[in-house]
């Protein structure tokens, strides 16, 4: 019978090359890339229909442990015979296929590396005169050692099947069991790296066993992932419970501290509109002292002005008189009179006596001045001054109070940071070198502002932003404590960092 046969060579050395495939096999050719083998080394047995004609392929295929020429790995190496009958002896195609690859590819196309291969070409298209002196060696060795009976024409056979491969050890694979099960199926795949018979079965025995196990460790899960979730929602009921009472003990503290600093606040309120009343009638005093000082002043000038004017015309009279009398004419009968002496001693007297009655007169016009000076205002404004300093002692009083009770209310906060907690939005882990935020909160689910964010990771960098929150970038994975500290008090949280 004579055979067609044709050698395809593909892999993966840099992308997917081939060499020798027919354009009507680019798709079955195309389906190797990316395959999952199930061996390090096998050989598959297909049969396929393509435009009307019915072949079979037998391809040796190297697939784990294969890097490519660019050191990438997940590559893998086939040689494909295709013919046009199903040849019967897989043993012998087998041996064909692996003595081509180990005396022919090695070296020129592949070489060992470890356990595995790798690709020393590029592309296969460099070595076409060697591979096809390959080709001609495999045809020519199938002939010659082939003949007529291990020949089967593709009568009964499935062709194009999707149905999955059946894997069977090549040793313990005859050409009877194998050609019942390509003609049934449509396709093989044979390897001595596959579990023989008795492996098989030892698996499927273990493999039962195994499965009563998992299914008895699934119950004891369940029923343990049941308790456990039964506790956590014990856990999160009591936890609840507590932090709906805080907050409660929370909102009555603060409406308590609202309500004292209210009154408080209303006291001062009070205490600084009457500091302000007083100041105003203070002012008001002083300019009414200053205004009614001003008149007075003004009249006390006037009447000095008056008494002045009088002054200047009683001494003008009294120099008049003066004047009339001490130049007298003095005759005979002036020596005669007796009262003579006594006028001119009254004249001397009253003219002596004159400038001493004009400065009596002028001492007390300015006494009468000093006497009228009112200070019934003067007594006002003390004890006006009296009362805004009493009000001002008042007022520091007060504000020392709220100030001494704000920093009791403050240490009673910064006392509750046991009960805070420390939360990581979006995740119940941190993110390995990408920034996680976390958030503190107290009892009453409020952000705490107050404190500083540190790590025992030393290398991880934390971003404070003093509001409670902070972004932590970790660099090494593994569990992590966060701690967030406020004065003597801290909370601490463990976490895990992937």
């Amino acid at each position: 019978m004579a055979l067609n046969i044709n050698l395809y060579v593909h892999g993966v050395p840099m992308g997917q090359k081939t060499w020798g495939v027919l354009r009507e096999d680019d798709n079955f050719i195309g389906n190797f890339y990316s395959h999952k083998w199930p061996a390090k080394e096998l050989m598959q047995v297909d049969i396929m229909e393509c435009k009307g004609k019915v072949y079979s392929y037998y391809t040796f295929v190297k697939g784990q442990n294969v890097m490519g020429y660019d050191n990438r790995t997940g590559s893998y190496f086939a040689l494909t015979i295709r013919m046009d009958a199903y040849y019967a002896d897989l043993q012998n195609m087998y041996k064909i296929l692996s003595a081509a690859y180990e005396k022919m590819c090695i070296g020129s196309l592949v070489q060992k590396q470890g356990e595995g291969i790798k690709f020393i070409v590029q592309d296969f298209a460099v070595m076409d005169t060697e591979l096809k002196r390959i080709e001609n060696h495999i045809i020519s060795y199938i002939g010659e050692f082939s003949n007529n009976k291990d020949l089967v024409s593709f009568s009964g056979f499935k062709t194009n099947s999707l149905l999955p491969v059946q894997t069977e050890n090549l040793l313990e694979c005859d050409n009877a069991k194998a050609l019942n099960t390509v003609k049934a199926t449509g396709k093989i795949s044979v390897s001595p790296y596959y579990p023989s018979k008795e492996v098989k079965e030892l698996i499927s025995k273990n493999e039962d066993e195994m499965q009563k196990l998992r299914q008895m460790t699934s119950q004891q899960i369940n029923e343990a992932h049941e308790k456990a979730s039964q506790q956590i929602r014990n856990i999160e009921s009591k936890a609840k419970e507590d932090i709906a009472s805080a907050r409660r003990q929370a909102s009555e503290e603060m409406t308590r501290l609202k309500s004292q600093y209210s009154t408080v606040d209303k006291q001062i309120n009070e205490l600084e509109q009457k500091l302000k009343q007083e100041k105003e009638r203070s002012k008001q005093l002083q300019k009414e002292l200053r205004n009614e000082l001003e008149q007075k002043l003004e009249q006390e000038k006037l009447r000095t002005k008056q008494l002045q004017k009088e002054v200047k015309e009683l001494t003008t009279s009294l120099k008049q008189a003066k004047d009339n009398v001490s130049t007298p004419h003095v005759n005979a009968d002036c020596n005669n009179n007796p009262h003579q002496g006594f006028d001119n001693k009254r004249r001397g007297i009253l003219s002596s006596t004159l400038p001493f009655l004009n400065t009596l007169i002028i001492v007390g016009v300015a006494s009468f001045l000093i006497w009228k000076t009112p200070s019934d205002n003067s007594q006002e404004l003390t004890k006006i001054s009296a009362n805004i300093a009493e009000i001002k002692d008042q007022i520091s009083g007060k504000k020392a109070q709220v100030v001494e009770t704000r920093k009791q209310d403050k240490k009673n906060v910064t006392d509750k940071l046991s009960n805070a907690k420390i939360y990581i939005t979006g995740a119940n882990y941190l993110s390995l070198g990408a920034p996680s935020k976390v958030v503190v909160k107290d009892a009453s689910g409020k952000p705490v502002k107050t404190g500083e964010w540190t790590t025992s990771d030393k290398d991880a960098t934390v971003k404070n932003n003093q509001d409670g929150t902070a972004l932590i970038t970790a660099k090494k994975s593994g569990t992590m404590e966060i701690t967030y500290t406020v004065g003597s008090n801290k909370t601490t949280k463990t976490v895990t960092v992937k």
